[in-house]
């Protein structure tokens, strides 16, 4: 898998950030570069290893590594082997040095041991999707994510005070889905909706869920639902073919016998027991 995004810049380059390129490459090739690029590069690895020079300066890339390039660095990158897949995004803005300088990212370029990509997959893939469904406006939106980037990719390569970590940036994500479900669980909910809520991969969102709740997405959703079942079954008169319907659910029969499978019981007799009269 591989792509390349250069949006166009002319409409977003007087913001403060702004995103001139993200991409991905599974067969990362050897680039040389005697006189720099005219742009900051972060990159991060995932899989594989190669070499980089920095001005001079020879290290090992290993699976879990970032690294930082300056504009106007001289370097050169290659795989060890036929795989390197890395990541990088290209941001551009007149916030950037000073950000760089409240963070510690210095002016020589460094390579840094990666706590946890996914984070850092997360928002890239939500630049990605912006640009995607809007060829023309879509820059704005990524551009928004630039800081949120370079602020997570600081906070993976230890340049700030770790007071989040992988497992907390599961749980913020999962406050956005939890919230998602809560408004939205009277509808039909499709995993790709919930990917696309913190623009996310399917596979992501099942570990996201399995960390946070135990329980995978489709789970979790009809768990939501049961629970607004029982509410309502406790303080309304409605039919239990209406109580099913208004809690997304299009068969009643298969309402009635998820409801036995969670309490052990009928809608019927529940209702019975727990009428609030």
């Amino acid at each position: 898998m591989w792509y390349y995004l250069w949006p166009e810049t002319d409409e977003v380059k007087d913001l403060p950030f702004y995103l001139i390129s993200i991409g991905l490459q599974e067969l990362q090739p050897h680039t040389f570069r005697p006189n720099g690029f005219k742009y900051d590069q972060f990159f991060y690895s995932t899989l594989g290893s190669g070499i980089l020079t920095i001005d001079g300066r020879t290290h090992q890339v290993n699976e879990k590594a970032a690294f930082f390039i300056p504009a106007g660095i001289p370097h050169e990158y290659y795989p060890q082997k036929k795989i390197w897949n890395i990541r990088w995004m290209i941001p551009g803005g007149s916030a950037l040095k000073s950000l760089y300088h409240s963070l510690g990212i210095g002016p020589d370029g460094a390579l840094y041991p990666l706590l946890d990509a996914a984070p850092l997959d997360v928002i890239q893939n939500k630049m990605r999707l912006e640009l995607i469904h809007d060829k023309v406006k879509g820059n704005y939106y990524a551009s928004s994510l630039i800081n949120e980037y370079i602020m997570e990719f600081a906070r993976q390569v230890n340049l700030l005070p770790s007071s989040h970590n992988g497992h907390d940036t599961y749980s913020r994500h999962m406050e956005q889905l939890a919230d998602y479900i809560a408004y939205h669980f009277m509808q039909e909910i499709t995993v790709q909706d919930l990917c696309d809520v913190v623009g996310i991969t399917p596979q992501h969102l099942c570990r996201i869920f399995m960390k946070c709740t135990n329980m995978r997405p489709i789970e979790y959703i009809n768990h939501t639902r049961i629970e607004a079942s029982k509410q309502l079954l406790r303080t309304t008169g409605y039919s239990i073919t209406d109580i099913s319907s208004l809690c997304g659910f299009h068969e009643s029969n298969y309402f009635c016998r998820l409801f036995k499978s969670y309490e052990n019981t009928t809608p019927g007799d529940y209702r019975r027991r727990n009428f609030m009269t």
